[in-house]
């Protein structure tokens, strides 16, 4: 009986060991992701990272597509890396050329920022001496959720360096969600299942909450006051937030001001839209950088 008990227990430490490695094995150091956990779901396009130094801290860069197409800049929101574009890569960098940023205090360059939490300060530096680094002139940025914030400040600073600038389920004024948002809930957001392995691998600054609370104050609606700039807005239909924040731009805001903006919609598709209605949302990408980007 004795001998049963033992038995029981081994095997159960036994399973309960290779469950825990599994889920360790499925992650590689600070990169967000370890494709091969992914690539039955989701192909993952040749590429080549590099790493752009600022003076104070380096970025970690993926690209993908040929260096001589049309720029496009990724970037990916709060607590997550560049992998989280993963399946947007394969069609989109048949195209284009992919610029695929991990934030200060995000993905590889986690360990790379000397203060206890970057700001948004920092991330607009190193968007811009990314393109400075990499030789590129104009470029359009992409970012999902907290990186279109990046994407709208950085674009209101440096509008003669943008082609255009894409939204992807995110908002440039952030003001009230803050305080009424526990980060806390981040992983609650996660529906997919690739999408969780992204979260869980994703390792950041060392104050979230720091981050996250610099949204009470991040405001890139000035993107808006050059209407030579395209932008497209995508959204799901089900996200009060984000719909909240552009029924009142649009109400702040004069029609004429509006006017080069595309508003596309998702129907009932969580915050991850580029997961959970990829195709969909990469034809809205993919007119909109054919038809106003040059």
């Amino acid at each position: 009986m004795r001998l049963e008990s033992s038995l029981g227990v081994a095997v159960l430490l036994l399973v309960v060991g290779t469950l825990l490695w599994l889920r360790w094995s499925g992650r590689t150091g600070r990169t967000g992701l370890n494709p091969t956990t992914v690539t039955t779901a989701q192909p993952v396009p040749a590429w080549r990272g590099e790493w752009v130094p600022t003076g104070r801290f380096r970025v970690w860069v993926r690209r993908f597509g040929n260096p001589a197409h049309v720029p496009v800049l990724m970037i990916h929101g709060f607590r997550r890396s560049g992998w989280t574009f993963l399946p947007l890569l394969a069609d989109l960098s048949e195209q284009y050329h992919l610029i695929v940023l991990d934030l200060p205090g995000h993905g590889e360059t986690a360990a790379e920022v000397p203060e206890a939490a970057p700001t948004f300060e920092t991330f607009v530096e190193a968007v811009e001496v990314v393109r400075a680094q990499l030789g590129i002139a104009r470029w359009t940025l992409l970012g999902h959720s907290m990186g279109g914030t990046v994407a709208g400040l950085y674009a209101a600073r440096h509008p003669e360096r943008c082609a255009g600038v894409i939204l992807l389920e995110s908002t440039p004024k952030y003001r009230g969600w803050a305080k009424t948002t526990d980060c806390q809930d981040c992983p609650a957001l996660v529906t997919d299942e690739g999408i969780a392995v992204l979260n869980d691998a994703v390792h950041g600054a060392q104050s979230y909450r720091d981050i996250w609370e610099e949204y009470e104050a991040a405001d890139a609606t000035p993107l808006f006051a050059d209407r030579s700039l395209p932008v497209l807005w995508v959204m799901n239909t089900d996200d009060r937030i984000t719909r909240a924040h552009f029924e009142r731009l649009a109400a702040d805001l004069s029609p004429d001001v509006m006017s080069h903006v595309r508003l596309e919609t998702v129907y009932r598709k969580g915050h991850f839209i580029h997961w959970t209605a990829t195709q969909q949302v990469r034809d809205m990408i993919s007119g909109f950088l054919r038809d106003v980007v040059r």
